[in-house]
């Protein structure tokens, strides 16, 4: 029988995607599992993107508010145009280096 790793991966499975497309990245600033660095990270190479960040939450950050910004994307296919204001202080938009959210 051969023998097969639990851990193998094709090449470039890591690799970071790149697209036009638009996307939410969306964190929990204590989710141990997928931290905010990651979610910087993805963005360098969606230039089409936005990341949020939810101070307080975990790994799967669902409250009313992402729920809505979420819908937004889906009903507007845009990142563009975001109403982050329904969390309050505790929605904070990323900003990369040249000033971009």
């Amino acid at each position: 029988m051969p023998s097969i790793s639990l851990f193998a991966t094709r090449r470039g499975y890591h690799d970071l995607v790149a697209s036009e497309l638009p996307v939410l990245i969306i964190s929990g600033e204590r989710n141990p599992a997928t931290p905010v660095t990651w979610g910087d990270e993805v963005r360098s190479t969606l230039p089409n993107s936005r990341h949020l960040v939810l101070p307080d939450a975990g790994h799967v950050p669902m409250t009313p508010c992402v729920l809505g910004l979420k819908q937004h994307l889906i009903e507007t296919g845009s990142v563009d145009g975001l109403d982050t204001s329904c969390g309050g202080d505790k929605l904070q938009p990323q900003m990369d280096g040249d000033g971009r959210r």
